[in-house]
């Protein structure tokens, strides 16, 4: 009697463990299908989102260009003390001696005239330099009248260009450098210098115009060509 309970008690265990272990299995395999599935599904997504920005992209700089063209813009309005700049940030206006003592700071000059060079440029056969300068040429014109950290009322309301606020001294170098070279100004500006001319050439850098001009072998100015121009009240 044991021993035919003990058989079919064996009987079912095996009964049993054949539809557990394919339902097991197969269960296993849905689960592993779903992952797949939804693993597919993400990476189409992300191809879709991928193709949809490269596809998407000029439309959406061009809507950006649209609705900042949309927000009111409140030029660069110079007051008696303070530079208002296109309406969001104001800048006081500074003396002439912290102009100076800046450059001074930046080139690391415990004491400097007009005279003193700063930088030195050639074109050709001849070199043209950026001096220290006063209110009227060279780097101390340069910043004192177009640019809004270092403006101190040189040629208060007359027609005047500004420097974004992030430029700095460097990048002014640089941009002597480049606007030198672009557009057969090397050329121009080593003819005029021979010849005891003045050299007004144009050029750009990183997407903006500048007006550079040079004369009797040194900087006179440089300034935004056009853009950034302000007002006065």
């Amino acid at each position: 009697m044991k021993l035919k309970k003990s058989f079919f008690t064996i009987l079912s265990a095996l009964l049993l463990s054949t539809a557990v272990i394919p339902s097991t299995y197969a269960s296993a395999q849905i689960a592993k299908s779903q992952d797949v599935v939804i693993q597919h599904a993400q990476d189409n997504k992300q191809d879709q989102v991928k193709q949809l920005t490269s596809e998407e992209q000029g439309k959406a700089k061009d809507e950006i260009k649209e609705e900042a063209a949309v927000v009111p813009v409140i030029g660069i309005i110079i007051r008696a003390g303070v530079i208002a700049w296109k309406g969001y940030k104001t800048y006081e206006r500074v003396s002439e001696a912290y102009v100076e003592n800046a450059i001074e700071d930046h080139y690391g000059l415990k004491s400097s005239r007009s005279s003193t060079t700063l930088m030195e440029y050639q074109v050709g056969s001849e070199v043209f330099e950026l001096k220290f300068g006063t209110s009227k040429w060279g780097l101390e014109h340069i910043l004192g009248k177009h640019h809004p950290k270092y403006y101190y009322g040189i040629d208060f309301g007359k027609k005047n260009s500004m420097f974004e606020p992030n430029i700095g001294i460097e990048d002014i170098e640089n941009m002597i450098t480049v606007i030198s070279f672009q557009n057969n100004n090397d050329d121009k500006i080593e003819k005029a210098l021979k010849n005891g001319k003045r050299a007004t050439v144009y050029g750009s850098w990183l997407g903006e115009e500048y007006t550079l001009v040079i004369e009797d072998g040194k900087v006179i100015t440089l300034y935004p060509d056009g853009w950034n121009m302000v007002e006065y009240e």
